[in-house]
């Protein structure tokens, strides 16, 4: 009889379950780029999001919880900063990307 075993993620697997629907948009939008702010407001049509909810909503927490890192981390409100997605970030990327389609029936 064959033993079945359950294997832990690793390092580079995420569970993308626990990644927040707006993280996900960020990474998604982000993609395998070095963005700024502006560029990925534009790119994912996020204009209608306040600055505010944009950092509490989408960049605050992938940055926080290891997805997303930033050119110039000491000089945060910097002008040239950049956002780019990390190993982690990466990782969600591939599985949202590879990710079959759930058919509902």
């Amino acid at each position: 009889m064959r033993k079945l075993t359950i294997s832990e993620p690793t390092q580079n697997t995420q569970d993308i379950t626990q990644v927040s629907t707006q993280v996900k948009e960020l990474i998604i939008s982000i993609n395998k780029d070095c963005l700024t702010k502006k560029e990925i407001i534009k790119l994912h049509k996020l204009l209608h999001k306040s600055n505010k909810t944009l950092l509490e909503q989408y960049f605050n927490p992938a940055i926080e919880q290891g997805y997303v890192a930033m050119t110039i981390p000491d000089k945060r409100n910097s002008p040239n900063q950049k956002y780019y997605l990390t190993e982690k970030g990466k990782a969600v990327l591939e599985q949202i990307t590879t990710a079959k389609p759930q058919v509902n029936l």
